[in-house]
C-alpha cells in the first residue's frame, strides 16, 4: 500500500470519512481542515457526496425485495465439488522454435487452401496467357484503329 501521505489530498479526505485512517492520520487531516480553506472546502463536498449517497442507498434498501428474487436466492445449492481450475498456461517463450502457434488441423490450412486456390485458378491463368486481349487486326481496321504504324501518321 502506498504511504498515506503521498496520496492525494482527495483520497485522504475520503479515507477519513470512510473511516480508514489511524488515529494519527485522522488527527493531522482535522488539523489541515481547520487551518486550510481548500481542504475544508473539498471536506465539506466530500461529505455532502457521501451524505447523499447514504441517503440514496438508504431509501433503495428500504425497498421490498421481490418475492421471486428471494426464492430464486435461497433454492440455489452451492456446488458440491470446488470448481475446477483452468491449466496454467506457459509463457510463449517456452514454446518449441518454429512451432506453431495453431493447433496441427489449423497449422496446415493455409498451406492447404493457397494449393487449392492456386490449382483451381491454373486453367483459368492458362487460357488468359493463351488469348489475346487485344482486337486481331481485322476487327480492328473495322473499327477504325490503325493496323500498322505506317498509317497512323
Amino acid at each position: 500500500m502506498p504511504d498515506f501521505k503521498k496520496l492525494p489530498l482527495d483520497a485522504q479526505l475520503t479515507a477519513l470519512l470512510d473511516g480508514e485512517t489511524t488515529p494519527e492520520e485522522k488527527h493531522e487531516l482535522e488539523e489541515r481542515i481547520a487551518s486550510d480553506e481548500g481542504a475544508r472546502r473539498l471536506y465539506d463536498k466530500l461529505r455532502h457526496g457521501a451524505d447523499f449517497g447514504r441517503r440514496r442507498l438508504d431509501d433503495v434498501l428500504k425497498e421490498p425485495v421481490p418475492l421471486a428474487l428471494v426464492r430464486s436466492i435461497k433454492s440455489v445449492q452451492p456446488p458440491k465439488a470446488p470448481l475446477a481450475r483452468a491449466p496454467p498456461v506457459r509463457p510463449s517463450s517456452s514454446r518449441r522454435r518454429g512451432a506453431s502457434r495453431w493447433p496441427p488441423p489449423f497449422s496446415c490450412s493455409l498451406p492447404v487452401a493457397a494449393s487449392v486456390i492456386w490449382s483451381a485458378s491454373a486453367p483459368a491463368i492458362r487460357h488468359l496467357r493463351t488469348t489475346s486481349t487485344l482486337p486481331t487486326t481485322a476487327a480492328a481496321a473495322r473499327i477504325g484503329w490503325p493496323t500498322s504504324p505506317a498509317t497512323s501518321a
